[in-house]
Formats: C-alpha cells, sequence, structure tokens
C-alpha cells in the first residue's frame, strides 16, 4: 500500500491497484472455487461412497433372494420332504446333488436341511456332516422351523459369513425340517462385487476378540485399521482419503447386519479416486490459467484506462500550468466530455475566466488608482494654491496693518513727545498763558484729531487681525496674541483720548480763566507722560506684530512646500 501511494502517476497506480485488485479478487475466487471444488468431489465422492455401500448391501439381500429362490425349488419337490420323512440322506442326495454342483459353480456352494430346531439333517457340501445342533449360531433356521415362514438374511457359518435363504418344509401345519441355501462371502463374491459395481471391497469378521477378513478385492489385508473396524461394527460409517496401490482412493468402512438388525460384520470399500483427482488437478489449472488471463486482460484494461484518463489529466495539468504562468489564451482540452473529466475540464475553464475577470479588474482598479492619484494630486495642488492665495492675502493685510501701526505708533510717539515740550513750556510760560491759550487750544485740536485718527487706525488693526483669525485657525495663537496687544493699544488710545480730551476741556477753560492754568497744565504733563509710555508699548507690539507677521510667512511658505511635495 505504502509502494503504491509512492507511486506519483495516476495511471500506475491505477494499473497497480487494478491488477492488485484483480489478483487478490481471483486469488480468493480461486482459494473458494478449490475449497468448493473439493467440497463438492467429496461430497459427491461420499454420496457415491453411500450409494455404493448401500448397493453392496442390497446385492446381499439381492443373493439373499437368490438363495431364498433356490432353497424354495429344493424344498418345493416332493421327494425331498417324502425322503426328509423316511430319514433318507442318500435319496436326497442323489436328487440334489447335480443340482448342487451347478449351484456352486455359480457361487452358491452351500445347501442345508436342518431339522427343527435347527439339527444338521443333511448338508450337500459336507454329506457327512450332520447330526450337529446349530441353534447357538443359525438363527435363521431356528426363525424359519418355529414361524413356519421363509427367511433371508446375512449369518455366519461355521467357517465364514453367508447370505442365507431358508424356507421351511410344512406338514400338517408344523416344520419338519428347513431347506437351507447359502452364498458365502469368499473371494469370487468379492469379484463379482468388484466387477458388477466398479470397486474393491473386503469383507471383516470379528469373534469378539479380533477381526478376520472373510473376502478382499484388493489383496490379503485391508486399508481400514482395527479401531476403524471397531467403530463400524458398533454401527457407525466412516470415510476417509486413503491410497490403494500407489493411485489415490477414498475408504468407506461400514456395519453389515444380520436378518433382525445386529451387526455380524464389517464391510471395507475401497474406490479409486484418481479421475476425481485428476479432475481437480484439472480444474485446478485451468482456475490458475483462467486466474493468470483474467489478471492479464484486467491489466490491459487498466492501462487502457488509466492511459485514457492520464492523457487528459496531463493535458489538463499542462493547461493549469500555463494558466498559472499567466497564459489566459489556451484553449482547454476536454469539456466536450461528458465524465468527470469533462467536469474538471469545465472546472478548468471557469478558472480560466475567473483569472481574465480578474485580470481584467485589476488592470481598471490600476487605472482607477493612477486615476485617482492624480485627482489627489491635483485637488492637493489646488487646494495649496488656494490656501496660499488666501493665507498670503490674509498676511499681506496683517503686515500692512503692522506696517500702519507702526507709522500710528511714532505719530503718537511724535505727538507725545510734542506734548510734553509744550506742556513745560506753558508751565514755564505761565504768565503768558493768556496769551498762548489759543495756541494751545489749537495744538489740543490737532492732538485730538491725532488721537481720533493713535483710534481709528487701531479699529482697523483689530478688523484686520478678526479678518486673520477667521480666515488661518492654524495659527489662531499668533493672531491672538496679536488681538491681545491691539486690544491692549486700544484701551491705551482710549485713555489718551480721554486725557486729551480732558487737556482740550481744560485748554478751553484757560481760555476762559487762567486761573487753574497752573494746574490743568500740571495735569496735561502728566497725560503727556502716559501717552509716551502707551505710544512706546504700540512701538513695540508693531514690531513684535511685524515678525509675527515674517514667521507667519515662512510657516505658510514651509507649509505649501511639504504639501506639494507629498502631492
Amino acid at each position: 500500500m505504502i509502494s503504491l501511494l509512492k507511486l506519483r502517476s495516476i495511471s500506475a497506480r491505477l494499473v497497480l491497484a487494478i491488477a492488485i485488485t484483480v489478483a487478490g479478487a481471483c486469488a480468493l475466487l480461486a482459494v473458494f472455487s478449490i475449497t468448493e471444488q473439493q467440497a463438492l468431489t467429496r461430497l459427491a465422492l461420499d454420496q457415491q461412497l453411500k450409494q455404493q455401500y448401500e448397493r453392496v448391501i442390497a446385492a446381499f439381500d439381492y443373493e439373499g433372494r437368490t438363495a431364498l429362490a433356490v432353497s424354495t425349488v429344493f424344498a418345493r419337490l416332493a421327494p425331498v420332504e417324502e425322503a426328509i420323512v423316511k430319514d433318507d440322506r442318500d435319496s436326497i442326495l442323489r436328487l440334489l446333488g447335480p443340482a448342487h454342483e451347478a449351484l456352486k459353480e455359480l457361487g452358491i456352494p452351500l445347501t442345508t436341511i436342518a431339522l427343527p430346531p435347527a439339527v444338521g439333517f443333511l448338508r450337500l457340501h459336507a454329506p457327512k456332516a450332520f447330526g450337529d445342533d446349530m441353534s447357538p449360531r443359525r438363527k435363521t433356521i431356528t426363525t424359519a422351523n418355529e414361524s413356519g415362514k421363509p427367511i433371508a438374511g446375512v449369518e455366519p457359518g461355521r467357517d465364514n459369513i453367508s447370505v442365507f435363504g431358508v424356507i421351511p418344509i410344512v406338514r400338517n401345519g408344523k416344520s419338519v425340517a428347513a431347506v437351507d441355501v447359502g452364498i458365502s462371502f469368499g473371494k469370487p463374491f468379492a469379484d463379482r462385487i468388484k466387477q458388477r459395481f466398479g470397486i474393491d471391497i473386503a469383507i471383516h469378521s470379528f469373534d469378539g476378540k479380533a477381526f478376520g477378513m472373510l473376502a478382499s478385492s484388493f489383496g490379503e489385508t485391508g486399508i481400514a485399521t482395527s479401531e476403524e473396524l471397531k467403530s463400524a461394527f458398533g454401527g457407525a460409517t466412516l470415510r476417509r482419503d486413503a491410497a490403494l496401490g500407489g493411485r489415490p482412493a477414498a475408504l468407506y468402512v461400514g456395519p453389515i447386519k444380520n436378518f433382525a438388525g445386529q451387526p455380524v460384520a464389517v464391510l471395507e470399500i475401497v474406490a479409486d479416486t484418481t479421475a476425481y483427482a485428476a479432475a481437480a488437478t484439472t480444474a485446478r489449472r485451468d482456475l490458475m490459467l483462467g486466474t493468470v488471463v483474467i489478471l492479464l486482460i484486467a491489466i490491459l484494461v487498466a492501462i487502457f484506462i488509466g492511459r485514457s484518463m492520464s492523457r487528459p489529466l496531463t493535458a489538463i495539468t499542462a493547461t493549469m500550468n500555463r494558466l498559472s504562468g499567466g497564459d489566459t489564451d489556451i484553449a482547454i482540452p476536454g469539456r466536450e466530455r461528458r465524465d468527470e473529466l469533462g467536469t474538471m475540464a469545465l472546472a478548468v475553464d471557469v478558472f480560466r475566466q475567473n483569472m481574465i475577470e480578474t485580470r481584467q479588474m485589476r488592470d481598471a482598479q490600476e487605472i482607477m488608482k493612477h486615476q485617482s492619484e492624480v485627482e489627489k494630486i491635483e485637488a492637493l495642488r489646488i487646494m495649496a494654491d488656494r490656501f496660499e492665495s488666501d493665507i498670503k492675502s490674509v498676511v499681506h493685510a496683517v503686515s500692512q496693518a503692522a506696517e500702519e501701526m507702526q507709522r500710528s505708533a511714532g505719530a503718537i510717539t511724535a505727538s507725545a513727545g510734542d506734548t510734553s515740550q509744550r506742556t513745560l513750556a506753558a508751565a514755564a510760560a505761565s504768565d503768558e498763558a493768556s496769551a498762548s491759550v489759543e495756541t494751545v487750544a489749537a495744538a489740543a485740536e490737532e492732538l485730538a484729531a491725532s488721537i481720533e485718527e493713535i483710534d481709528a487706525q487701531v479699529s482697523a488693526i483689530q478688523s484686520a487681525t478678526d479678518d486673520c483669525v477667521a480666515a488661518i485657525g492654524a495659527i489662531s495663537t499668533t493672531i491672538g496674541e496679536i488681538s491681545q496687544i491691539a486690544t491692549t493699544i486700544a484701551a491705551a488710545v482710549e485713555e489718551q483720548g480721554a486725557a486729551t480730551r480732558e487737556i482740550a476741556r481744560n485748554v478751553q477753560q484757560a481760555a476762559i480763566g487762567t486761573t487753574d492754568v497752573s494746574s490743568n497744565i500740571a495735569g496735561a504733563s502728566q497725560a503727556a507722560e502716559q501717552s509716551s509710555g502707551l505710544a512706546d508699548r504700540v512701538l513695540a507690539s508693531a514690531g513684535e506684530l511685524s515678525r509675527h507677521s515674517s514667521a507667519l510667512f515662512e510657516r505658510v511658505d514651509s507649509f505649501l512646500a511639504g504639501l506639494r511635495q507629498a502631492a
């Protein structure tokens, strides 16, 4: 099995598998056939031996009827009856002697006349032997004399076992004698059975201690063992294989029973089984030749089937290899077949179609991917350009607002310095206040106009800052700082405006009344100093705003460069 699995070729596997299967099946069939043949042969032989045994037993009966017919003829002769009544043996001997000699040549050598119960009156085969009582061993004679009826059966004689036919001679309702004709189981009887049935037989007697052979058609000794003879004498039958004259044979052993059904001898039948053995050998040879022929046919069929399968499989394998290499233009062989290989070819064709569709989908995906990348890059570029345009406009506005804030801070500083100088001059020339009130008022008006202008610019800065915050969420921190600074500037300007308005009001009051000029000039001087400080702060915040604007430009440029590089 392992070697079968190691084979790479399906055809070789199939051939080997079919060969092994057929060989195994043939071997099993051969064993089964041989076993069945042997069993059938044994059964047939057993039946034949049993039939032969029954035929031999039937032959005994036939011999008994023959002996009974002869004894009936002798018993029905009137001179015989008269001679028996007169005790005239010589008359009977002269009358039956020639007939006895003729019967002897026919295998019927025993003729006896016995008085009741079984006393020897005349033996044609031994005229001088008479007067003996045969009752202990000749139950056929005693039964015939007692019953007045004929009796036939196997029974032991003085020197042999024979088939006897006994006919009583009845006068006045009583048997006066019985005519006993016997056919002994000698070699002539065995030869006659062999010639008649084609088998060898042997007859064995038993004296209570050992068996003795009475007759045989195949030799001086039998084949059956003493144990087998004892078993058969006990009423059993047995059969076994044997050999006779160097040839195969079958042995059958059974009992020979008397007229009362009691065993008196053993019959041994030996049948030549050479024909059976030859038939069995021929059958085994034919079976082996048939097995070889079947095996060869199976191998040829397996080779044919294997090639018919391996060729399409090889073609499909080559096709699949080309498909795995990406060649989808190949034609799939075997799609027209109606078997499993055709189904496999159709499946491979479906695989090819799927490969074609997959390749088309992959190409379409690549095109879509490339187009998507192009659209993405274009969208990023458009976004970068739009962002650049929006941010730079806002940053430009912030830069302009910062420059305007610087200019406003310079103006505030100059105005604050001028206010301080004028305040010192007013303090020094307090006496000239009356003459200079109108000049101070004019200067105050210019200062107020300027402040309303150190205020419009701050509002513009706040508006630009708010726009910048709304446009650039990413730079909200910087714009928040700018917004805080602008808020601080606005608050300072508001305070300066309040102070300036206070100066103008005081100057106007000074124009009305100069008595409070000194105190008002001191307040104006203080407010001018405060305005100068606030102007410095505005100037610093404007510078800071300018620096943040530059940093914002750099960050926007860096962001746009990175965005374009990523696109």
